[in-house]
């Protein structure tokens, strides 16, 4: 009867041993992952408008965009757009985001754009602007060159 204890105590402690490498081995953390890469671009505006633009990576296939502003007026509703090309002037959109309305505090707005990779959003030539309505024409807070577009 010993020797059946015996044997049973090491079998049970030989289980042990595998399921504790077995689900070391098996765990989702993978040290190796690449690390996600991200870029900035500071606003240069009018007055003392400041903010910028940031591109990160998500994936292989996706980047998110986000623009924000550090300052606001109140009761303001803002349009957030980046646009094709260098010439400031040419507003044929790549990517538009939704307007905001200001409560004076800060804004951000971003978007997930999932039809291109994180070399190709830095290979566009492109420029950001927030803009606000001011009657009939848009009032331009800032704009910045983005991607392949930007001097920095």
């Amino acid at each position: 009867m010993l020797l059946f204890k015996n044997r049973a105590l090491k079998v049970s402690l030989m289980a042990t041993a595998m399921l504790g490498i077995l689900a070391t081995a098996c765990n989702d953390k993978d040290d190796n992952a690449p690390a996600l890469r991200s870029k900035e671009y500071a606003f240069t505006g009018s007055g003392n408008s400041a903010g910028k633009v940031t591109i990160s990576e998500k994936s292989a296939n996706s980047v998110q965009i986000s623009i924000s502003l550090d300052k606001s007026t109140k009761d303001t509703t803002y349009n957030f757009n980046i646009f094709k090309g260098e010439d400031l002037t040419k507003t044929d959109t790549a990517v538009k985001f939704t307007a905001q309305k200001s409560t004076g505090a800060a804004l951000l707005t971003n978007t997930t754009v999932t039809t291109m990779s994180y070399d190709s959003a830095l290979k566009l030539k492109a420029f950001a602007k927030i803009s606000f309505k001011s009657g009939v024409k848009d009032s331009v807070v800032a704009t910045k060159k983005i991607g392949a577009a930007a001097t920095n």
